[in-house]
Parts: C-alpha cells; structure tokens; sequence
C-alpha cells in the first residue's frame, strides 16, 4: 500500500515544525522592528547583546504564544488525520508504518504507551532503545483480507485515499 502525500506530511510532523518555526521567527522579526535594529548598528557591542537579548526573549515568547493555539487548531488536525489512518488502534492491529527509516514496514501493534502512542514489533533492538513507538498518524491500519476472502481492489489508493481509508470488497454470495 502506498501512503498518499497527506499521510506522509502529517507522519513527517512538518507541520508542528512550520507552525513554531514560523511563529517563533516572526515574533523574532517583529521584536526587532519594534527595537530599532539595523544591522549598521552592530558595530556597538552594547546594542549588539541588547539584539541579541531581545532576539532570545523575542524567540522564547513566540514558542510560548504558539503552544496555545497551536493545541486548538494543531489538534483537532491531526486527530483528523489518524481516525482517516485508521486510529484508534489496539493490541495486536496490523499497521504499516509511515515515513523513517522502517517506512513501508509492515507489523503488529503490541502495546499501547504514553498518551495516544503506540509500540510496534519492530526488533528487539529497537524495543530496548524505545524506537518502535510511533503516533497514531505515523501508521495505517491494514485491513484484513481473509476476513471476507476478497481483495482489496484499492491497494494504491485513489485520489487522495489509501487503502486503510478504503472498504473491502465484500465476498459474494456465490463464491465459496
């Protein structure tokens, strides 16, 4: 199955690094406009770490200004994002995971963790170091086929939606 690009995105966690790096610079930028700076002004070192002084604040208060709304509008996103993965997910779930160094890799579930995170089988090595837990929207669920005996027909996804997000083929009444 292949991830579309919406998966992938949301699996990368662009987005988080987008929203505080955009706020945090332009809180940055709009702090030192408000300050007088002009780069010819670097030449004095009092204003110099005065800059810099304010560009640290500037920076920190940005990061802070982003958490808040960034849970509001942030949140509800990427709860979006993993139910149309396949979310939630529980013990023993086949998944396939997106993106890193294990993407395409298909495993089981095997435990639940802090917050809405997963644990899957990934190796041993992995378990010790805490490399196999992974968000919801890291990972799609695959559906189980032989349940109904059918094959997914959808197994690349169509216009914007993967397999997970696409029904099984239900078996028909004639076949055996």
């Amino acid at each position: 199955m292949t991830p579309t690009c919406a998966q992938r995105f949301f699996a990368s966690q662009w987005l988080l690094r987008l929203w505080f790096g955009g706020i945090v610079l332009s809180a940055t930028i709009t702090a030192l406009r408000l300050a007088g700076f002009r780069v010819g002004l670097l030449t004095d070192w009092k204003l110099a770490g005065l800059y810099l002084v304010i560009t640290i604040l500037a920076g920190l208060l940005g990061f802070m200004l982003a958490i808040f709304p960034g849970t509001l509008i942030l949140g509800p996103l990427f709860h979006a994002r993993a139910l149309r993965n396949g979310a939630p997910f529980k013990i023993g779930d086949t998944v396939q995971i997106i993106g890193g160094c294990h993407d395409g890799r298909i495993t089981k579930v095997y435990s639940m963790w802090q917050g809405d995170t997963m644990r899957v089988d990934i190796g041993g090595a992995a378990k010790a170091v805490y490399q196999d837990i992974f968000l919801p929207m890291q990972l799609i669920k695959i559906q189980n086929c032989e349940q109904t005996g059918a094959v997914n027909p959808h197994a690349f996804g169509t216009f914007g939606t993967s397999a997970a997000e696409q029904p099984l083929v239900p078996k028909a009444s004639g076949d055996t």
